[in-house]
């Protein structure tokens, strides 16, 4: 029988899978793009940047999406199906999802995420 802590554990542990390797590749994408279209970057970091640093940080930022995106395509998708076919369909269908929201988004005259 299944204890309620390892039930409990396990939903904890798809919840943070899912927000590492599912949701903060878009996040950081999308902040990266922010940048080089509307000069504004939201920086998580441990000391402050100057402004002359703000373009290879969001460089970084788009980068390391894509490297987690990669990271989830190669480690995760193979395993999702039992056949092949629709493993490889579900890796492309998320890497189109995300080129499609990426281009959507950098094609957007006004900022999204912009209070004003």
């Amino acid at each position: 029988m299944i204890q309620r802590n390892d039930l409990l554990g396990s939903y904890l542990s798809i919840i943070m899978y899912a927000i590492i390797f599912f949701i903060m590749p878009i996040f950081l994408i999308l902040n990266g793009l922010r940048y080089f279209k509307y000069k504004k970057l939201v920086v998580a970091g441990i000391r402050p940047l100057s402004p002359n640093e703000y373009s290879s940080y969001a460089l970084y930022n788009i980068m390391g999406g894509i490297g987690f995106t990669l990271f989830t395509v190669l480690f995760f998708f193979p395993n999702l199906f039992q056949d092949p076919f629709y493993n490889i369909l579900s890796r492309f269908a998320w890497i189109g999802f995300l080129i499609i929201l990426s281009v959507g988004y950098y094609l957007t005259k006004k900022d999204p995420f912009s209070k004003n």
